[in-house]
């Protein structure tokens, strides 16, 4: 399965679909080409690509380029529900950290999961990218149903916070003078994080939780959703369900999955409208088509209460792109059906 490109401007930022024509890989791309002192980097997969290439090519002309990326114990064992093209990308992503551990400051942690690129974040030319997809070639150009978005100034800023948080405080391991992989050195005193003052999770922060909860619980007739994954007793779960009591619209997407099974079941019986794709990855929330969010984050505790994700709010401009966006994917959906018995 492969997806058309679709990319919407809103007047404040650009929404994308990434799909099989290459633009989205190719805008990333562009971005890295312009940097000029540092790429910020944090993916929980990679891979070597046409973009990892030009990240390494950035490194090579003096661009200082900092990756947060999963820790090897916490994916060299994938679970049953991985899929071979997964797998694949799990021994692409340890080849390519191999690869480039002597060009890049490379961090990592079972915790990194957020995917997004900064451009010289520090400088007025500030450029960055929130992506529901990891860093691989299949999911960047349309083999995953995945969004992305650029950022405003001010969530540049934030994400830098988030970022540099990663770097010194989340991060367990590091690649250091070229050595193997080793437990990272202890924060020095004078870090300073900075604000996150836009939604994320991370060691001392869980806002895309409280904020996934406010637009649920203030959404007056329609919620639309999408995770690659859900916990069923979650607030944020049975904070959609008393949406339903209340005669609120939902409409899922997600995909189809034996985790998915129980709270799709009861989301269905209680009215939602659900739909699955095997390749689903986005993740967002629209409310009454004027607020909403995209995140790293699945619904589930591990990336709502724990975890290191970021997410951008949306306007009203923001959301009725992305629901025009995911409007035009429903087509290639199939409705979730409750099994009896």
């Amino acid at each position: 399965m492969t997806i058309t490109e679709t990319i919407r401007g809103t007047g404040t930022r650009s929404l994308y679909c990434p799909g099989q024509d290459l633009d989205f890989i190719n805008h990333l791309i562009e971005m890295v080409d312009q940097a000029q002192t540092a790429l910020c980097i944090s993916s929980f997969l990679i891979q070597q690509n046409a973009f990892s290439e030009s990240v390494l090519k950035a490194a090579r002309r003096g661009v200082q380029v900092y990756l947060l990326t999963s820790l090897r114990e916490g994916i060299s064992t994938p679970d049953d529900e991985l899929s071979e093209v997964e797998r694949e990308h799990i021994q692409d992503h340890l080849n390519f950290l191999h690869k480039a551990k002597n060009e890049i400051l490379i961090r990592l942690s079972e915790s990194f999961h957020a995917k997004y690129l900064l451009i010289d974040p520090k400088s007025l030319q500030a450029q960055g990218m929130l992506m529901t997809c990891n860093m691989t070639t299949d999911p960047m150009t349309g083999g995953n149903i995945e969004l992305a978005s650029m950022m405003q100034p001010g969530e540049i800023r934030s994400a830098f916070a988030h970022f540099v948080s990663g770097f010194w405080n989340v991060a367990t391991h590091e690649y250091l003078n070229n050595s193997e992989l080793s437990p990272k050195k202890n924060t020095p005193d004078s870090i300073r994080f900075g604000e996150v003052g836009i939604p994320a999770t991370s060691s001392d922060v869980t806002t895309i939780r409280k904020n996934l909860i406010s637009l649920i619980k203030t959404a007056e007739y329609e919620l639309f959703l999408s995770s690659w994954s859900f916990d069923e007793h979650h607030d944020v779960s049975r904070s959609c369900m008393e949406a339903l009591d209340r005669s609120v619209k939902i409409m899922v997407f997600t995909r189809p999955s034996d985790r998915n099974l129980s709270f799709l079941t009861c989301l269905k019986k209680a009215g939602a409208d659900v739909f699955c794709h095997s390749r689903l990855h986005a993740k967002f929330l629209i409310a009454d088509r004027k607020r909403g969010m995209i995140m790293t984050s699945n619904f589930t505790s591990l990336g709502l209460d724990s975890g290191f994700e970021l997410g951008l709010e949306l306007d009203k401009n923001d959301s009725t792109a992305l629901y025009h966006i995911m409007d035009q994917i429903s087509g290639i959906m199939t409705p979730f059906r409750v099994l009896e018995g």
